[in-house]
């Protein structure tokens, strides 16, 4: 049998999986076992936050598997420390509770919230506001607060006191508010009906109610958070912070490594980019605008196409071209538009990287157009404010002439 047959009689038909079979990964990249090579826009939903085979994760994982794995909670380790406390400073919120799931983070919430009720009332009889079309988890109180029905019906009778209200509709949540009401547990970007983001509003005014009625606002990131809207918490975007945070996925990926992530990323990639121009920049490569010069930084882009090395790239040749009047050379082809052969060079290596044979067929119209628009504007501007835009291996010529 094949691996997908031998699948399905060994595992339980609980997801439906398709007939693919992963081998290994290395960056964006997965591989499955004839080799074929895939690009991973999965992330194992969300969760790989650097990919896979990342030297710098790969390293600490091993390290620590030569030290200790599971000790328990009765105990503590350098290492659950240190971690709790970068957990504290990224979400500015007070104390950590590690789970191995986010479904097992949204469990530990909705136990927080209700022992908080107990506390203050002493009985259990609290009750929970979610979300329609929000998705916490496949856990049975998890699943309760998922406000799709379609994950419930297998599954009754379900925890009680639950009720759902729209996303974006705050009088609606106002509706359900009454004293036997423990929390409110919402996700600023929901991701299983669609995309759905909360307006700074309705989560403002949730957070405004929650203080009023002296209810725990709960706020699922494990989809959205650990850097996925643009800060490290979704949150910081509406200037408020919860009473409750459940993360999970990304941050097992990132909370270990990200510093370590910046340092590689500009030591083994960007600054061999760097050296590649300073090369052609001190002319230790002889004409830097023609193929001598475009040979070490097409290659050095070729072994190390990532987007964060096209990006560095495309800054560096911009700054380099501002700087250097010499990059338009009027000695290689391309004079009329004043685009030197290093220029088409790099459309060529960048469209191809970045789109494919479809993007290596257009890069050079289309960066013709960028280009001579951008010179034109540049020169425009400096010639204002009244520097001189005359090519000085040009003049020297003419003057020998």
């Amino acid at each position: 049998m094949n691996y997908y047959d031998r699948s399905l009689d060994a595992l339980m038909h609980a997801y439906g999986r398709y007939n693919v079979t992963f081998d290994h990964g290395d960056g964006i990249h997965l591989y499955d076992v004839d080799q074929k090579e895939y690009i991973d826009f999965f992330s194992g939903i969300g969760v790989n936050s650097f990919g896979y085979n990342y030297p710098a994760y790969v390293e600490a994982m091993e390290k620590q598997l030569h030290r200790l794995m599971h000790i328990s909670n009765y105990f503590n380790t350098v290492e659950t420390i240190e971690a709790a406390e970068y957990v504290k400073k990224a979400t500015k919120l007070d104390k950590v509770f590690f789970t191995n799931s986010g479904a097992e983070s949204t469990e530990g919430a909705l136990k927080l919230a209700r022992k908080y009720y107990y506390q203050k009332h002493g009985k259990a009889d609290s009750e929970i506001i979610s979300l329609n079309h929000s998705f916490h988890g496949r856990t049975t109180g998890s699943v309760k607060l998922t406000g799709n029905a379609h994950y419930q019906e297998a599954f009754g009778p379900l925890i009680e006191g639950v009720k759902y209200a729209n996303i974006n509709d705050l009088e609606s949540v106002k509706a359900l508010v009454n004293e036997k009401t423990a929390a409110i547990i919402v996700e600023p970007v929901q991701g299983e009906g669609g995309v759905y983001v909360c307006s700074k509003e309705f989560l403002t005014g949730l957070r405004i109610l929650c203080d009023e009625k002296d209810i725990a606002l709960i706020l699922d990131e494990v989809q959205c958070g650990m850097g996925r809207t643009g800060t490290i918490m979704t949150y910081f975007q509406y200037d408020i912070l919860p009473d409750i945070l459940c993360l999970a996925k990304g941050i097992g990926a990132i909370i270990v490594g990200i510093t370590f992530y910046i340092i590689l990323l500009f030591m083994k990639i960007d600054y061999a980019l760097l050296f590649a121009f300073i090369l052609g920049f001190t002319n230790l490569i002889p004409w830097f605008g023609c193929y001598l010069g475009a040979i070490p930084i097409a290659i050095v882009l070729l072994f190390t196409s990532t987007f964060n090395t096209v990006l560095w790239f495309m800054i560096i040749v911009v700054i380099v071209s501002m700087i250097d009047a010499n990059v338009i050379s009027p000695r290689v082809s391309g004079k009329s538009l004043g685009i030197s052969s290093f220029w088409v060079i790099f459309a060529l290596v960048l469209g191809g990287s970045l789109f494919g044979i479809i993007g290596f067929l257009l890069s050079v119209p289309v960066f013709v157009v960028i280009y001579t628009t951008l010179k034109e504007y540049i020169e425009a501007r400096l010639t204002k404010k009244g520097y001189s835009l005359k090519n000085p291996a040009e003049e020297f010529e003419k003057k020998e002439v």
